[in-house]
């Protein structure tokens, strides 16, 4: 049994605006540096994608949960809520993260569904690369821009700068997997 066109979860509408989203978010504030006033207004709509970005984030983590309604998993208000709260919500969206591809595969093997199968290995990368990137970029901003300091810095960026485009992609394609579980979950729920 299909789910209905309403109810399926498009891929194309959470990759294609996050993939806009996700590097407008990080290279918009950059213009605030510049002094120009289409520059200062460039960088004043920064928070624009960020907020579209992160109510995206927040609807694909309650509909991932919800997918997995009638398994023994957290309710999909409790993983939003998780994500919201300040200083907890590091932990919240790193648990869902975590514990989402186990607990779907789980559900699937349950269910009796033979496929697809959510990658943990990339859920895990998707996190670690989500603490390091941030991290390097916070030392690189600390370290300056001494002459003692130059080669570790250039090393930093490179690294950090890899891991930023591994992290996109990753991200890219750990949210596409998940839409396409999501839609083999909702086909094999039993109903409400």
């Amino acid at each position: 049994m299909k789910p209905s066109a309403q109810s399926r979860v498009s891929i194309a509408a959470y990759v294609v605006p996050l993939a806009v989203l996700m590097p407008a978010t990080a290279v918009m504030p950059l213009f605030a540096f510049e002094r120009d006033n289409l520059s200062q207004t460039i960088a004043a709509l920064a928070p624009i994608p960020a907020v579209i970005a992160w109510v995206l984030w927040l609807t694909l983590i309650y509909k991932m949960w919800d997918s997995l309604r009638g398994e023994p998993v957290i309710a999909p208000g409790l993983a939003v809520v998780l994500a919201i709260v300040p200083v907890i919500n590091v932990f919240g969206i790193t648990f869902s993260l975590l514990r989402f591809p186990g607990a779907f595969n789980t559900a699937m093997a349950r269910r009796s569904v033979a496929e697809p199968r959510l990658a943990t290995w990339m859920a895990v990368v998707v996190v670690a690369l989500g603490f390091f990137v941030p991290a390097g970029f916070a030392l690189g901003a600390a370290l300056g821009s001494s002459y003692d300091t130059q080669t570790l810095r250039s090393v930093l960026v490179l690294l950090v700068g890899s891991g930023a485009i591994a992290l996109y992609v990753l991200t890219l394609l750990l949210i596409a997997r998940t839409c396409r579980g999501i839609n083999a979950a909702r086909a094999s729920a039993p109903p409400r």
